[in-house]
């Protein structure tokens, strides 16, 4: 973990550290690893400015795990054994037995590993944040992997849905990103309570509504993603080589700006290269001018599970959106009222088209995203839910 949180879990993690009012009465302890000491003294300063962060720790781990990668049991998931860190583990223990908490909350499924231990010293309520089922991920990967990958993600995909079947009820209550998945999870969970806790932005609400509505837009298309993700690169690949050329066929001047961290792989480089309509911009310390400076969102995801948070960030950043099916799964929205969807390569340049040349529709697009979020997403309102969780999972509720 590096703060302040840049990626969509993490700051899923820390919506309500961020955000909680300080009149719910809650406060925080966070316990994470990091794999060098540069980070983890930077984290421990970010801590610091936190005024609801009452005690942080984070545990030094200068490579994935610790335990030996040749001694995998057989069928066991590797990303949960890469997680599995012997001195993070006793850290927790030692800070769950010194100290008493009301919820202990586990923030991904691939930790669980920690929850055994955790129910010998500690009588709080433990409850695991869902971010996403991720075996979910690598079935969907599978439709569009290369054929080089396919038996790893085939054996990940079988490990990780056992393991996350496996421990869903060593849990009292789990929070759900998204209705859909709180189905999924309904479907073998026997004894944990579940809830849905959606997620909006991540963002600052104020920071990036703009104060100009009616505003210079100077680019056309962007996107937004980690490049150190398969999801978001197949997404690139698949808007660049089959929905741009389409585009482009009836407006040639169209330009693509693409915001993202990480790092592209050569071949996402050398298309990025290919063509001077594509700019990457890397990550930056800003998003909000460029955003408010473009004319459509594209979010062009095939694979995934959870929740885009990109999505929501468009909604109040007042972008409409052109989007897959799957990149607005778990989000409430009306098609076409307040997202246009396209599925095809065809669908997908049909609406980009459509949009630019259709100033009235983009600002229809706009005003009912714009709603929606306010509705379901704002920080305001996902502070409430939040708030009226906790309360419920420790019976005040």
């Amino acid at each position: 973990m590096f703060c302040p949180p840049i990626s969509g879990g993490a700051k899923r993690m820390f919506a309500p550290i961020l955000n909680m009012p300080k009149e719910a009465g809650i406060s925080f302890s966070v316990m994470y690893m990091s794999y060098s000491t540069e980070e983890l003294n930077h984290n421990q300063e970010y801590f610091k400015t936190l005024a609801e962060v009452v005690f942080s720790h984070g545990t030094l781990t200068n490579r994935t795990f610790q335990f030996d990668a040749d001694a995998l049991p057989p069928g066991f998931p590797k990303q949960v054994w890469q997680t599995m860190n012997k001195d993070f583990l006793e850290n927790i223990i030692k800070q769950a037995s010194d100290t008493h908490y009301d919820i202990i909350q586990v923030t991904h499924p691939q930790l669980a590993w920690v929850v055994p231990k955790l129910r010998l010293v500690a009588d709080s309520k433990i409850i695991m944040d869902c971010q996403n089922l991720e075996w979910l991920v690598f079935k969907r990967w599978l439709e569009y992997a290369w054929q080089s990958d396919v038996d790893w993600l085939e054996e990940d995909y079988k490990s990780l849905k056992k393991w996350e079947e496996k421990v869903v009820d060593w849990f009292d209550d789990i929070f759900c990103i998204s209705p859909i998945e709180k189905d999924i999870i309904s479907g073998f969970s026997k004894t944990a309570r579940l809830h849905y806790v959606p997620t909006g932005a991540g963002v600052n609400d104020i920071d990036y509504a703009p104060i100009e509505h009616e505003r210079e837009k100077p680019y056309d298309l962007v996107f937004i993603g980690s490049m150190n993700w398969f999801p978001t690169t197949d997404a690139l690949f698949w808007l660049i080589k089959e929905v741009m050329p389409l585009v482009w066929s009836e407006k040639p001047d169209v330009k693509l700006e693409i915001i993202g961290s990480g790092v592209p792989g050569p071949e996402l480089i050398k298309l990025f290269r290919s063509n001077k309509k594509i700019t990457f911009w890397g990550a930056l310390d800003n998003e909000v001018p460029l955003l408010h400076a473009s004319k459509i969102f594209v979010s062009p995801i095939r694979i995934g599970a959870g929740v885009r948070l990109k999505n929501p960030t468009a909604w109040i950043a007042q972008i409409p959106i052109v989007a897959t099916s799957l990149s607005v799964e778990g989000l409430q929205y009306t098609k076409n009222v307040d997202v246009l969807i396209g599925d095809s390569p065809e669908e997908f340049a049909e609406h980009i088209i459509t949009l630019l040349k259709n100033p009235s529709l983009a600002k229809s697009l706009v005003e009912n995203g714009s709603k929606t979020y306010v509705e379901h997403y704002s920080t305001e309102k996902l502070m409430d839910i939040w708030k009226d969780v906790y309360y419920t999972v420790v019976g005040k509720g």
